[in-house]
């Protein structure tokens, strides 16, 4: 692999996030053709609210700030002794009840007075049948991390596609959040490794990887935060796909306030080793993606605009932010939609005039 880079994020070289891009752009740019696809340890191993955005028509990108914890003391939520599906396996189907309150990204904008968590699995490492749980366990010490950290995570768009990547997967790991508030509600948010199952609250869904997260918090017995998750990741994973999806990019290709992006590039003929290179986010860059048109939600691939050639370009665009998730976009100069941040479809080849060349300039300098 060819690799440039003007900033270094450690002391010690690479961050946690660039450690991994190299196998992030190799799933981002096969997704040019068969969707995205971003794959979750079974071994290690929760759902939007209302109302849904809808593409091109927003006010903001911003997730509003939890505020602060009542005193008030509600009746806690109990493990559900067996899961029950509520829709299709793409709904996030696992939660026990819906919303009854309404708020704007995936959990309400306060911190919860008691956090249950139930864990199930179904199915054996050897792919035998069967299942086993709940395991519940209940978070401790302050939530306040944990409301910001799922409320920054980008809720579906109505009509929002996705390949499938868990088929004939042999086990499964579950998770459900029982968040409960000093009015007496409940909302319940289900994860799964089976990425045929969105993460989900029972009104809206996340197409987000974070079972692992979710998870891991569970086992602990209390909010692990990002930066724990990537210290404990292996050196051989793709944990960057953990940080990835932000809230706004549902609302726009490029969130308000990137400070840093990455851009790789790389040949349909040699896809897997891209060139990658580190920038200050420019604002004319910013810019030109979200002038695009938008085609409408994310659909997970694209159609190739005929055969493309082995030296044709691709581009993936990671922009990173001083705190949050990351937002990834697939730039394909041969294929509609053209551009794709994994929550909004844009533009064609045609449109890219603008956007190529200064992708370009920043991998050739």
């Amino acid at each position: 692999m060819t690799q440039q880079q003007d900033n270094d994020s450690t002391a010690g070289g690479r961050s946690p996030l660039r450690r991994f891009w190299p196998a992030l752009v190799a799933v981002a740019v096969i997704a040019v053709v068969v969707g995205t696809v971003l794959l979750v340890r079974s071994d290690d191993v929760a759902s939007p609210a209302a109302p849904r955005p809808s593409a091109g028509n927003s006010t903001t990108s911003e997730a509003p700030p939890p505020v602060g914890t009542s005193e008030a003391a509600a009746t806690p939520a109990t493990c559900p002794a067996e899961l029950a599906p509520d829709g299709p396996p793409i709904h996030g189907r696992w939660v026990p009840t819906k919303p009854t309150r309404d708020f704007d990204t995936l959990v309400p904008d306060e911190i919860p007075t008691h956090a249950l968590t139930c864990r199930y699995r179904f199915g054996t490492p050897s792919g035998e049948p069967g299942k086993s749980g709940p395991v519940a366990s209940v978070l401790t010490g302050d939530l306040t991390t944990m409301v910001g950290e799922i409320r920054s995570w980008p809720t579906d768009l109505d009509g929002a596609g996705g390949v499938c990547p868990a088929a004939g997967q042999s086990m499964t790991d579950t998770v459900l959040y029982g968040l409960t508030y000093a009015d007496g509600s409940t909302v319940w948010i289900s994860a799964d490794t089976n990425l045929c199952s969105k993460l989900g609250n029972g009104r809206d869904t996340a197409d987000v990887n974070r079972a692992h997260q979710l998870i891991s918090s569970s086992r602990a017995g209390r909010w692990l935060t990002i930066e724990e998750i990537f210290e404990s990741c292996p050196q051989d994973y793709n944990c960057a796909s953990y940080n990835q999806g932000r809230w706004g990019q549902q609302l726009e290709m490029v969130p308000a306030g990137a400070t840093e992006v990455e851009v790789g590039r790389a040949t349909w003929r040699d896809q897997l080793n891209p060139t990658l290179r580190t920038v200050p986010a420019d604002p004319a860059l910013v810019a030109g993606f979200n002038d695009l048109p938008v085609d409408g939600p994310s659909q997970g691939s694209c159609t190739p605009d005929g055969e493309p050639a082995n030296e044709d370009h691709l581009y993936t665009v990671r922009f990173s932010y001083a705190d949050g998730p990351t937002v990834l976009i697939r730039v394909s100069p041969h294929c509609t939609p053209a551009v794709d941040n994994g929550s909004l479809a844009a533009g064609s080849p045609d449109d890219l005039g603008t956007i190529v060349p200064m992708l370009d300039q920043i991998i050739d300098g």
